[in-house]
């Protein structure tokens, strides 16, 4: 499943001229949406939509086609529909085209314009509430992928060996009475040893699998499983992000909404401490030329590498235009074909001199007061 890497965030960040259309769209793994291929539905909606902007944009049908030729295509690939996540977004221009699968639902809408439209992706590049969960078991291995809503089952290009057995033969078995572990053998592998060492087998290859798929990842990964196991699993981890706690116990006889409160439990400080340190010293900075809730300073500041954090209002679309060489911004009040949304130009800016965004609601805000707060490096 392709997700966003640091690298295609750059190059969408960084395309600019010509037509381009962001779209975005809810999707489904499986169920009734599936059988009644809602997802691919909505997409043809979504084209429609495109299509009669780029009529009214006085475009002409020859070329109109041609331009939406791949959503015609991707609309007809039943492969591509039947290995999809939560949502889906689709980047495309006269020469480059991008889906990305989503961890979380997202209203159908699409952004045209002469950029691409990323601010719905900026909780993927701060890490904010997504994680993954492995479940230790010699005999009832999974992964999921976890946010602050629950637990989904991950399915990797090369599924995991879900049992021991499938890797090390069938000599081996578990039994898991209580929070220790028993392990009784058959055959070869006498002894503590050997048993140790059909495990670190076992881990390495699963750690292998994982590692693969979560090449470009940056979510941390946590460890659910009796102590044991977790301590021979660290022995084996390569995955740059693996969580130093762990859930203890035996997740096989955990339900699943437990886990995830237990996952959650671990992580939650995590996800909101940067965010609450940067909070913080925006309220101690306020009136000292270190922080800005105007729009006319933050934007140049942006795109001078000057916003060590910035704070957006996610439901907020600002239109307007900059010019850089005299360094002015000017508002206005709807989109045409020359304006674009500020509050997605600043956020690209932030995050490509290596800032932080956070997408948050109004209320929330330091400054409730103004749609943008803005945390200055100097």
């Amino acid at each position: 499943m392709k997700r966003l890497t640091k690298e295609q965030f750059t190059a969408l960040a960084n395309r600019d001229g010509g037509r381009c259309v962001s779209l975005f769209m809810p999707a489904h793994r499986s169920g009734q949406e599936v059988l009644n291929q809602e997802d691919r539905l909505n997409l043809k909606n979504l084209m429609k939509q495109i299509s009669a902007d780029l009529d009214n944009r006085g475009f002409d049908r020859h070329s109109i086609d041609l331009f939406m030729q791949p959503l015609v295509d991707l609309s007809k690939d039943a492969k591509f529909w039947h290995e999809q996540s939560e949502g889906l977004a689709i980047f495309m221009s006269r020469e480059f085209f991008l889906t990305l699968h989503l961890p979380f639902a997202v209203d159908p809408f699409y952004y045209l314009s002469t950029e691409f439209y990323l601010k719905p992706l900026i909780p993927l590049l701060m890490g904010d509430g997504r994680f993954f969960l492995l479940t230790l078991s010699l005999d009832d291995l999974h992964l999921y992928e976890g946010d602050r809503e629950g637990l989904h089952n991950l399915p990797l290009p090369q599924p995991l060996p879900r049992r021991m057995e499938q890797v090390v033969g069938s000599d081996v078995e578990e039994t898991t009475s209580g929070h220790h572990g028993q392990f009784i053998h058959h055959g070869q592998g006498e002894g503590v040893d050997d048993r140790k060492e059909e495990i670190l087998t076992y881990f390495r290859e699963v750690d292998h699998r994982i590692t693969e798929a979560l090449a470009c990842e940056r979510a941390p990964l946590v460890l659910a499983g009796l102590d044991h196991l977790v301590a021979l699993y660290r022995q084996t981890n390569h995955y740059a992000h693996l969580y130093p706690e762990a859930i203890a116990g035996n997740p096989q006889y955990e339900p699943r909404l437990d886990l995830h409160k237990k996952a959650w439990d671990l992580l939650a400080f995590t996800f909101d401490e940067e965010r609450q340190v940067k909070e913080a010293q925006l309220k101690e900075r306020h009136g000292t030329g270190n922080t800005s809730t105007n729009i006319m300073e933050i934007v140049p500041a942006a795109l001078g590498g000057r916003v060590d954090t910035l704070f957006l209002d996610r439901a907020e679309i600002i239109w307007g235009t900059y010019d850089p060489k005299d360094a002015v911004v000017r508002l206005q009040d709807e989109q045409n074909l020359s304006n674009t949304d500020l509050g997605n130009l600043m956020a690209n800016e932030v995050l490509l001199h290596g800032g932080k965004v956070y997408l948050t609601s109004r209320e929330a805000m330091v400054d409730p007061h103004a749609p943008i707060n803005a945390l200055y490096r100097y």
